[in-house]
């Protein structure tokens, strides 16, 4: 393929239009770009690059998950080459089930290729499949959240009081074992003991606790954004982000001032449901992984039940670090079990204000 070529598929996606290397890569993994017959260009271009198009986000194809799954299945690999030399081995492995199939599998792959020989060699070394009592393996589901092409998986995720399946942040496997004998295990897996043990839209979560009207509150971010912009419906521009960020600079803003309330007027029960989160408590057998060892989540909620719980608005050290500054939009909290600071988290905005919910980010100390 010619330069000529690759360029006038640019020309034909942006004609007019500014846009960075970011916005570039964005549109052009998109499946919807990548498919559609009124980009012809970028669709060759796309298909002679080799590009993949997106139907998951990257953190969804994290290379932990299927480095977890090589290792179970093939207990001999030990370094990066092992893993990766066991692509067409786990397309073909009868034991072995993913979702969204071949083309996810790849995705998989191409993530473990990108990280560090290192990483993956100490995140293998620290595994030990033993500690699952399991002795003979019948199946192994790598499903992320994603749990109803499973009948087996969505079967044991009802909830026999309700009916109804767990909420998503319940269910957290990303990896399901199932045993000769029938019996299903859960390993939610991670890439490292920094990354987020859950999050969620406060407030929805507020809504669902019955502790707040999600709509008053967000109302009260919107009023901000009209009264700030001058508008009916407080939208603003992609340059505008900034400036709309700001206002959330100043902790003591409305909208944060209202959060603060509410958590501090419910601390028990907020802080309870965000341990339920990170660690559920299920009726089947569940572990956490996060590159160090595995944890019993069973056993971590029992124990946590039986915790003094103490959340605590933060403005200095959180988790060992200054977090909360006058240069941002978050605000941070300490949850403390028996007086001790375990755990913390912190609320911000994940997208354009006017758009959706802050979101709650749960962390290890």
């Amino acid at each position: 393929m010619s330069l000529n070529i690759f360029l006038d598929g640019i020309a034909e996606a942006f004609s007019g239009k500014e846009f960075t290397a970011k916005d570039l890569i964005e549109f052009v993994t998109r499946k919807d770009v990548v498919s559609s017959p009124t980009c012809p260009t970028l669709k060759s271009t796309c298909e002679v690059l080799n590009v993949i198009p997106k139907t998951r986000s990257s953190c969804e194809n994290n290379w932990s998950e299927m480095v977890f799954a090589v290792k179970i299945l093939y207990p001999d690999v030990k370094t990066k080459g092992d893993v990766l030399g066991k692509l067409e081995h786990m397309k073909t492995n009868t034991r072995f089930k993913c979702s969204g199939g071949d083309e996810n599998i790849n995705r998989y792959f191409i993530d473990i290729d990108k990280r560090k020989e290192k990483v993956v060699l100490e995140y293998i070394r620290n595994m030990n499949p033993g500690e699952f009592n399991i002795t003979s393996i019948k199946s192994l589901i790598l499903s992320g959240k994603t749990i109803e092409e499973f009948p087996e998986l969505y079967k044991i995720n009802i909830c026999k009081e309700t009916g109804k399946l767990y909420d998503v942040k319940k269910r957290k496997s990303d990896i399901y074992i199932i045993s000769s004998d029938n019996i299903i295990i859960g390993i939610s897996v991670k890439s490292d003991s920094k990354c987020t043990l859950t999050n969620y839209s406060i407030e929805r979560m507020l809504g669902i606790m019955n502790l707040a009207d999600p709509m008053e509150l967000k109302q009260i971010r919107i009023n901000m954004l009209k009264e700030h912009f001058g508008n009916s419906d407080g939208v603003y521009k992609k340059n505008q982000r900034r400036d709309a960020n700001k206002l959330f600079h100043d902790k003591d803003n409305k909208y944060f001032k209202e959060l603060n309330r509410l958590i501090i007027d419910n601390v028990g029960v907020i802080g309870k449901k965000l341990l339920e989160f990170a660690f559920p408590k299920l009726p089947y057998n569940i572990y956490g992984y996060s590159g160090k060892k595995i944890i019993d989540l069973n056993k971590l909620s029992d124990l946590y039940n039986n915790q003094k719980l103490k959340l605590e608005r933060n403005k200095g050290i959180c988790g060992g670090k200054q977090r909360d500054t006058v240069s941002n939009a978050k605000v941070w909290y300490s949850v403390y079990l028996n007086g001790c600071e375990k755990y913390y988290f912190e609320i911000r905005f994940k997208n354009d204000i006017y758009g959706g919910s802050s979101q709650i980010f749960l962390y290890k100390t």
